[in-house]
């Protein structure tokens, strides 16, 4: 399921692509997304960069729900401020098993995926020729595994119960991971795939036993649940997990003035939310349909790289092609993936340099 924002669409087109989004999806207030679709008429933020008039030509970004600085770049318009000759096109998808299978399509160039969902787009049968162009956020706290019954305080307590989890999403991962480190495997429980926002559906009704999920969704759970473990204890085993930016190679490399801006963009929003979180938490919030308190939580589970980060040894300068080639062997060790890619084809994916 998603919703799309076209900045530069015709009323009667906007209304069209608004009136089944409205109707399909949760998500901020209708008048929020009546603005965005063009129904009325849509406002951007004054770039906080250089504009560059010379890029133009259509580009489709996904984006998912979660609180970061991709939401900052979307929320304020900034491409299109910035980039005020280019055609931007928005999608929201609700997780990535959605971003992997529109990204197969041809219907977006550059989207936010999770890094377990990057490994299994890089890996056989998907083999999408992908590169990864920033790390959104490293993940912590902000993606917990949360039990209804206030007795299951660890994975072993589970067993044979139903646990919720978006597929091909970082928390799919670090369940998975989880219960290899407890000993155990996915097929000592029983794994309900649910997007996010049916997974509180399911927690209501009493459908699911547990779930591993992110915000908004984790703190609703958290009202009436216990946490058991989180992705910030899978990191500390060993298997971090990113919230990434993964685009078509072609386009990377088609398109050098607009990846140069979306970068120094997103570099802007991440800085943002570490330096002046009291600034940033009301943009996101707005993104999420959201209070802004509620956000400033969540934005104390994730770190938040910036430039000199994005390009040192421990991320897409280094390490992070490393991760994604052990998250393709993990997900093909519990039968995720037919089979892992030559190793080159992760460690290249890494991409900082657009000239």
């Amino acid at each position: 399921m998603k919703e799309t924002r076209i900045l530069k669409l015709g009323t009667a087109a906007s209304i069209a692509v608004a009136g089944v989004s409205l109707t399909a999806c949760v998500g901020p207030p209708a008048n929020q997304l009546a603005e965005k679709w063009g129904m009325i008429e849509a406002t951007t933020t004054e770039c906080p960069v250089a504009v560059d008039e010379s890029v133009t030509g259509d580009v489709t970004l996904g984006w998912q729900a979660i609180p970061n600085g991709d939401l900052i770049v979307y929320q304020q318009g900034l491409l299109e401020s910035c980039m005020p000759n280019a055609h931007i096109t928005w999608q929201r998808f609700d997780g990535g098993g959605d971003v992997i299978q529109s990204f197969g399509a041809g219907d977006i160039d550059l989207a936010t995926l999770g890094s377990a969902g990057v490994a299994k787009a890089l890996s056989k049968p998907l083999s999408f020729d992908a590169r990864v162009t920033w790390a959104l956020d490293v993940i912590g706290t902000s993606e917990s595994l949360v039990a209804r019954d206030p007795q299951d305080t660890t994975l072993q307590s589970l067993r044979g119960k139903k646990i919720a989890v978006p597929s091909a999403s970082t928390s799919h991962y670090s369940l998975l991971q989880a219960l290899k480190q407890a000993g155990m495997s996915d097929t000592d429980v029983q794994l309900v795939f649910m997007a996010p926002d049916k997974i509180l559906a399911g927690w209501q009704s009493g459908d699911i036993d547990a779930a591993w999920i992110w915000d908004p969704t984790l703190s609703q759970l958290k009202e009436s649940g216990v946490v058991v473990t989180s992705s910030a204890e899978t990191a500390k085993a060993g298997a971090p997990t990113y919230d990434l930016s993964m685009a078509r190679s072609d386009f990377v490399s088609d398109n050098p003035g607009f990846m140069n801006k979306w970068v120094e963009l997103e570099n802007y929003a991440a800085k943002m939310i570490s330096d002046s979180p009291d600034e940033a938490a009301p943009i996101i919030a707005e993104a999420l349909g959201t209070d802004a308190d509620q956000v400033k939580i969540q934005l104390e589970g994730y770190q938040y790289p910036q430039a000199a980060e994005q390009d040192s040894e421990n991320l897409l300068g280094g390490k992070l092609g490393e991760q994604l080639y052990d998250a393709a062997g993990f997900l093909k060790s519990v039968g995720q993936i037919d089979a892992v890619s030559d190793k080159d084809i992760y460690l290249n994916a890494p991409v900082t340099d657009y000239s």
